[in-house]
């Protein structure tokens, strides 16, 4: 039982860094004065939208191998 610990200890903290992007990529649409739905136009906006994006593609490849390699 103490691996599911840890599996939901890594769950919480990716959850949190996702998090933490998101509102990482608010701060910079108000930084460049581009405001919400708009997602173009500043490169650092781009950046910032796009390193969002590729994480969430990835979180859910990411959470199934830690579940499964919490279960052996």
């Amino acid at each position: 039982m103490q691996a599911y610990y840890y599996t939901a200890i890594v769950t919480l903290l990716a959850a949190l860094a996702y998090f933490w992007m998101g509102i990482q990529v608010a701060r910079v649409h108000v930084k460049v004065g581009i405001l919400p739905p708009q997602m173009t136009g500043h490169p650092a906006l781009e950046q910032a939208v796009r390193g969002q994006a590729n994480t969430l593609e990835w979180m859910p490849i990411d959470r199934k191998s830690t579940r499964l390699n919490s279960s052996h």
